[in-house]
């Protein structure tokens, strides 16, 4: 009996202790932290520009990068048919071979087909369409960057021209080296990478 007093002697204790000192979540766990204020962090720092000038800044950079992208974007689809041109050209290379029993006149006409079809996408149809012979030859030579720069220098020289001049029309047996074929695919490969467009020859060239 006198146990069971002492225990709800004890229990009024420690309800007495709870109502005079409620709970400090702060201090719980850590005496010595006890009555110490939580330290304030300094508000984070913006990274958006507070004055005009710099919003204007940034407003200019977008436009300028848009504007770039819209350009590259431009010249990559206008100047896309030159990257086509020259798979064909290089499957032309790849096709021929020793072994190979495509005559010279064939291989020749497949070479002229890609350069004149090249000619068709970025010149006027009127332009290229009737060109054969010398005159193809010569439109070749004239619309190519380095010839344009200095007449004096053709792409294609008096070898390579003699025979690409032979029309595919003519029906005519030809035989053709391997350098002079070697020749051919050269200065074929630099006339696509390189020709002007019809814009850039109406301003005057290289220099426009």
């Amino acid at each position: 009996m006198t146990l069971f007093f002492s225990v709800l002697h004890c229990l009024s204790c420690f309800v007495f202790l709870l109502k005079n000192n409620p709970a400090d979540d702060s201090g719980f766990g850590n005496l010595a932290l006890k009555g110490f204020n939580e330290i304030s962090l300094p508000e984070t720092v913006s990274w958006m520009p507070e004055t005009i000038g710099w919003r204007f800044l940034v407003l200019f950079v977008f436009i300028f990068l848009c504007f770039s992208v819209y350009q590259s974007f431009v010249r990559w689809k206008k100047n896309r048919y030159r990257g086509a041109a020259l798979l064909k050209l290089k499957s032309i290379e790849e096709s021929w071979s020793a072994a190979c029993n495509r005559a010279d006149e064939e291989w020749l006409q497949l070479l002229s087909t890609v350069l004149k079809a090249t000619a068709l996408q970025a010149y006027p149809r009127k332009r290229v369409a009737s060109l054969s012979g010398e005159a193809w030859v010569r439109f070749l030579n004239s619309t190519e960057r380095s010839s344009h720069r200095n007449p004096e220098h053709h792409c294609f020289d008096a070898e390579t021209s003699s025979i690409l001049s032979v029309s595919q029309y003519q029906q005519r047996k030809i035989t053709i080296s391997d350098s002079v074929r070697l020749k051919l695919i050269q200065s074929s490969r630099k006339w696509i990478g390189s020709h002007l467009s019809e814009d850039r020859i109406k301003k005057g060239g290289v220099n426009a």
